[in-house]
């Protein structure tokens, strides 16, 4: 008789206690005693924007005098939705009967009302305070006597000559979309799980880092002030010792330095990892750069040049030249929006920015972030980067018209797995090729 078949085996359950974040829910309770963000800066402005947190609906907006504000999505009046008001100087103005609210929900008119309203002040659409740091909005859903500081963060004020704090929105770290349809929960703890660093991201697709986080670590967990951080040593083939500290803090907050070494010291980035509701969560990060671009390219990418600072490197016609590329490996080039280009070794070619992997939210024109980040110019593919026997080539055409390609040696492996925006093998084409061979250019 079969043993230890799947037949009779108990129905999967959860922790309701720890994942559900709903208001009067035991973890959504303790989430509201904190500050988290819900956008960028820039997110909040003249054009209402919808909310979703800890499984609430929100309006998210910024008056002509600058204040933003957070509002509950219906209307006190008669329900209708804010998402169709009208920003305006003092506040957002419902589209069914005018009422206008501040960004602290009070109601400044009812034009349909004699007077403008005489028992106007008596009216509170339902609002939460916001406060704005490191190029986000953050929000405060709990108990308005429980209200806490909104933290400040070391590794965010102490500043380099020349650093500034960038803001990113498109879930660096998730590995995944931009929001990600999975408890937030499930996420938070990987933070502080560094065994399968080696075995998912150092083996199963090749070494998505750098070697030395593809060796198994020695590790120390301890208890913090603040959550539970993680100290992975690794001895290096010269006798070196690699210390790696990661920390998990509370409520959301994941420490977790650049996994492509791009400097020793202290960690880059913070990233707070936002649960959205019961089933989807995102990640806003907040990180020291030294030019605008670097954590939108989901590669933290400053100091991740092969041949020393790339930032200032002019237009590349040889990358080969260039790039002192160890054996084995391949080269990826990036033009920022500044015009800077930037070189980064890989393990296979197309890894950098083709949709395919975790380092980049980029699909070329199904982008949901930006992907101005193109490759340097090239007269020639084939002669620019050396394609070993069996490679073949790919190329895409992104929202801005600039065509890129790429060496791959899977069809398909670049972008969405169909290569339904382009894919070209120079002579036996699937799609229109006429484009290619492509001279690679700048939008």
């Amino acid at each position: 008789m079969d043993t230890g078949t799947a037949y009779g085996r108990k129905k999967p359950h959860h922790r309701a206690e720890l994942t559900e974040v709903g208001a009067g829910t035991p973890m959504g309770e303790l989430l509201r005693r904190y500050w988290h963000p819900v956008g960028l800066a820039a997110d909040a402005g003249e054009r209402p924007r919808a909310v979703r947190i800890l499984g609430e609906d929100l309006i998210l907006f910024r008056d002509g005098e600058g204040h933003a504000g957070l509002l509950y999505p219906r209307c006190a009046h008669r329900g209708t939705s804010l998402y169709y008001g009208k920003v305006e100087e003092r506040g957002i103005r419902c589209c069914y009967h005018g009422w206008l609210y501040d960004a602290q929900g009070r109601c400044l008119e009812q034009p349909c009302e004699q007077r403008g309203g005489p028992r106007r002040d008596k009216v509170r659409q339902p609002w939460y305070p916001l406060e704005e740091r490191y190029g986000l909005v953050f929000a405060y859903l709990g108990p308005p006597q429980k209200k806490p500081l909104l933290p400040r963060y070391a590794c965010l004020e102490e500043l380099e000559p020349g650093e500034f704090i960038e803001a990113d929105d498109s879930s660096i770290g998730s590995g995944g979309a931009q929001v990600v349809p999975c408890n937030w929960l499930q996420h938070w703890e990987n933070v502080v799980d560094p065994f399968h660093v080696p075995v998912l991201h150092g083996s199963f697709s090749g070494a998505q880092f750098v070697a030395q986080m593809a060796q198994m670590p020695t590790v120390e967990f301890s208890l913090t002030e603040r959550g539970v951080k993680v100290l992975s040593l690794r001895t290096l083939a010269d006798g070196r010792l690699f210390r790696r500290v990661t920390e998990a803090a509370m409520p959301t907050l994941r420490v977790v330095p650049n996994p492509r070494l791009g400097s020793y010291g202290k960690v880059e980035s913070i990233g707070w990892v936002l649960p959205i509701d019961d089933t989807h969560y995102r990640i806003y990060v907040a990180g020291r750069v030294n030019e605008q671009g670097q954590l939108g390219d989901g590669l933290i990418s400053h100091s991740m040049c092969f041949s020393g600072d790339c930032s200032l490197t002019p237009v590349v016609s040889g990358v080969t030249d260039a790039l002192g590329v160890s054996v084995g490996g391949y080269h990826t080039c990036v033009r920022r929006a500044s015009g800077a280009v930037v070189c980064w070794g890989l393990n296979e070619h197309g890894e950098l920015g083709d949709g395919t992997t975790s380092h980049s939210s980029c699909a070329f024109g199904l982008a949901p972030v930006d992907c101005s980040y193109t490759p340097v110019v090239v007269s020639g593919l084939a002669d620019a980067v050396d394609l070993s026997a069996g490679w073949g080539h790919a190329c895409a055409r992104r929202a801005s018209g600039a065509v890129v390609c790429w060496g791959l040696n899977v069809y398909g492996q670049l972008g969405d797995g169909t290569m339904s925006h382009s894919i070209c093998s120079f002579g036996d084409a699937s799609v229109d090729c006429s484009l290619t061979p492509v001279e690679v250019v700048a939008p």
